[in-house]
């Protein structure tokens, strides 16, 4: 509260004409120097783009040799064509892709990119608003100035308020007027050259695009979908031709490299045993009966004890004979377990051969669900450019739709300032008007007071006058009246004594 009765009486102090010059001037030097610092990139993208469109014009399209050319082109600019280039160089660079298969640039050159941080699009939009809320502080500040004077308990205090009042008013008119116009121009200026950016930014990107060997989407999941294909039906010979036969192949001369001689040596084994037991049960039973012809032919000295070393050493041998078996048995029961554990490695390889052949097939399967996917998604997406091209038409459409609405809210605007100033001319006249016969009013209001008043005075003293000569003639008549009164009183009393004199003769008279 403090401060804004603190500006009120520095305006008042200014003066209101003053006060008003000031803040229109300051109004126009505030929007001349943001015009200058948000139009001058405007205007230098915008000479650019128009150069550069001219000088794109004429390159060869769809040529390796653009790519240097253009580098070369968009080194020289000023603007944010260079930053929105060196970004699309980094990004060509880092994707290590050829040069006959470039990305497209239009991402790297898009509105946010080359025009929104460059031109500071965000503060331009907000400025319109300043100008107008800057305008209607000076309404309220002008309406505060002009009631702050107005008192109603006196004529002239009333009058000097009324002329505060009109100053006030000024104030609110003129700010506004120059806040509404400030933003009405800025809009128009900002909207067409916006539009005008807008639309060589376009032509821009569409040459570009036409001069660098650009892969598009579509173009790419095509040779994506091929590739894939191609690798699929590589895959699908490779198992079918290689693979599969390589394997079997394989297993082949493994069995025969390592079970053969296994087998091999086992049957060797097992010959090798069975004649070797046949020769030493063919030595016993010979010694036997060598031994047993040469008992019998002997003269049976000692016999027993012959036949019991006999007995002996075919025990002895038995047992020898026993233990080479048992040794021949953990041979063969070592090589049944190594035909054992070959003949299931043999299966698992072969269950695993049959379980990369299911992998394989359901691989292929997959790859078929991906190609169908791809095809899918090829699909959509070329939906979703025939939607994206009719959105944009529409968004096209509807820009032209509010540049229309846009014109015609400033003609109405503009109908409405009109309006404005006519009511405030006819608003004006009504306060001069008003002034004018409260001014009137005021003097013949004094006119007639005075002239009441001194009409008032005159009157009072012609009363006075004749109050003071009834006074007087009242006085004198009272003075002789005093005069008199001695004498009447005499004559009162004699006439009293004549009164009382009859009385008294006829009292005498009837007694």
């Amino acid at each position: 509260m403090e401060l804004i009765t603190l500006l009120i009486n520095t305006i008042n102090t200014i003066g209101i004409e003053q006060f008003t010059s000031w803040w229109i001037y300051s109004s126009i030097i505030i929007f001349f120097v943001l015009g200058i610092l948000l139009f001058k990139p405007m205007f230098q993208l915008n000479h650019e783009l128009s150069t550069y469109n001219k000088t794109l014009k004429k390159l060869d399209k769809h040529s390796e040799e653009n790519f240097s050319r253009l580098q070369e082109t968009f080194q020289n600019s000023k603007t944010s064509i260079k930053n929105c280039w060196t970004q699309y160089e980094h990004a060509v660079k880092y994707s290590r892709i050829s040069l006959d298969r470039l990305p497209d640039p239009a991402p790297y050159f898009n509105y946010s990119q080359l025009i929104e941080r460059y031109c500071q699009r965000r503060l331009a939009e907000v400025i319109p608003g300043i100008f107008t809320s800057f305008g209607i502080l000076g309404t309220f500040i002008g309406l505060a100035v002009g009631l702050s004077d107005i008192n109603i308990s006196n004529i002239d205090q009333l009058r000097h308020g009324i002329g505060g009042l009109l100053g006030g008013i000024n104030i609110a008119f003129y700010t506004s007027v120059v806040g509404i116009l400030s933003s009405i121009i800025w809009l128009i200026l900002d909207r067409n050259v916006l539009k005008l950016i807008i639309s060589k930014a376009y032509q821009f990107n569409e040459h570009i695009s036409g001069l660098l060997p650009v892969a598009y989407e579509n173009e790419m999941i095509q040779e994506l979908i091929k590739t894939q294909k191609d690798q699929l039906e590589s895959i699908k010979g490779f198992v079918t031709d290689s693979l599969i036969p390589e394997i079997v192949n394989g297993f082949r001369e493994a069995i025969k490299d390592s079970l053969a001689p296994q087998i091999a040596k086992t049957n060797e084994i097992v010959e090798q045993l069975a004649q070797s037991a046949t020769d030493r049960q063919v030595e016993g039973i010979e010694k036997m009966v060598d031994m047993f012809i040469n008992s019998l032919n002997s003269t049976f000295q000692d016999q027993f004890v012959h036949l019991t070393e006999t007995i002996t050493d075919m025990i002895n041998w038995q047992k020898q004979v026993k233990g080479e078996l048992e040794e021949l048995v953990m041979v063969i029961k070592d090589g049944a377990e190594v035909q054992s554990r070959i003949l299931e490695s043999s299966a698992n390889i072969l269950g695993n051969v049959d379980k990369y052949a299911k992998d394989f097939e359901a691989f292929h399967e997959k790859i078929e669900q991906s190609v169908f996917f791809l095809e899918n998604i090829t699909t959509e997406l070329s939906s979703i450019s025939k939607e994206t091209n009719q959105r944009l038409t529409e968004i096209f459409a509807k820009e032209e739709k509010i540049a229309d609405t846009q014109q015609a809210l400033i003609k109405k605007l503009d109908s409405q300032l009109e309006s404005i100033n006519t009511l405030w001319s006819s608003t004006k006249d009504n306060f001069t008007s008003l002034n004018n016969n409260l001014t009137n009013a005021t003097k013949e209001f004094n006119t007639q007071m005075h002239e009441g008043i001194q009409n008032t005075f005159y009157q009072f003293d012609n009363n006075l006058a004749e109050a003071t000569k009834l006074l007087a003639g009242v006085v004198a008549e009272m003075n002789e009246v005093v005069e008199e009164l001695p004498e009447r009183i005499r004559n009162f009393q004699d006439e009293l004594k004549k009164f009382k004199a009859p009385t008294s003769n006829g009292q005498s008279f009837g007694g």
